[in-house]
């Protein structure tokens, strides 16, 4: 009875908008409308590119035909685990923050009610730090601190 009541309400704020509401809000759709406002106009052609594929080869396939509503903390985990058990443990990670970013927008314009994938913080594995390599000066051409034995042996003025 109270999923009744929330779509009559949902129904008759969609009609006072100015909406039919017959349109079933998918997160295919929210997505493609995420990606053309936030993605696809303002970011490079690359970035477009690169999200695009994570979309239509890690995300849509499995969470696209749900409403948003619908669409459950464990679902979403179910498909990033997916995608860490192939070894890509970055990608998760950055389906998930597409996937939050998707929810986050459709927040904003009454389209969800609530991002799950922020539920899922530390649910998959962290990311290894891959930190690049520190360069040092060679020992000769280094800059003399004050415990260094050439700056004790320096003739003093």
């Amino acid at each position: 009875m109270k999923d009744a009541r929330l779509r009559r309400d949902k129904l008759r704020a969609s009609m006072r908008r100015g909406d039919d509401g017959l349109e079933e809000v998918t997160f295919a759709s929210l997505a493609e409308e995420w990606f053309s406002r936030k993605v696809e106009s303002v970011r490079a052609p690359g970035h477009s590119r690169t999200v695009r594929s994570r979309l239509d080869r890690l995300i849509l396939p499995y969470l696209g035909h749900r409403p948003p509503g619908a669409i459950s903390a464990p679902e979403v985990l179910a498909v990033l685990r997916r995608i860490e058990d192939r070894g890509h443990v970055e990608t998760a990670h950055r389906a998930a923050q597409i996937v939050g970013q998707i929810f986050r927008y459709g927040i904003a314009v009454g389209k969800a009610d609530r991002d799950v994938a922020a539920d899922l913080r530390g649910a998959i594995i962290p990311r290894t730090p891959n930190p690049l390599p520190h360069h040092h000066r060679p020992r000769e051409n280094r800059r003399p601190h004050a415990g260094d034995s050439r700056l004790r042996a320096a003739p003093q003025w």
